[in-house]
């Protein structure tokens, strides 16, 4: 968890050089290093016969998309009551 931290890190900061970065890039950074840890898992565990590291790379993968389409859903009924709200002046 915390190598993938450190990748987040250091990628937001090589795409970044010094910019200030927005939450928008750092989460399209967040999925890329997720999505390519659970690549490497499936890989390693399919190249080397390590059935528990593509079991993780599922796990991982399913985690992340629940987590996405909860975030979605979040964003999506926030949008709908700031525009619910702003149409009734409260």
């Amino acid at each position: 968890m915390a190598t993938a931290g450190l990748a987040i890190v250091g990628l937001a900061w090589f795409v970044g050089l010094g910019s200030t970065l927005t939450l928008p890039h750092l989460a399209a950074i967040r999925t890329a290093v997720t999505s390519t840890a659970a690549l490497f898992l499936a890989f390693v565990g399919a190249s080397r016969k390590r059935r528990e590291l593509v079991w993780m790379a599922y796990a991982i993968t399913i985690l992340w998309s629940h987590a996405l389409a909860i975030f979605g859903i979040y964003l999506t009924l926030s949008q709908a009551s700031l525009r619910l709200c702003s149409s009734i002046n409260c």
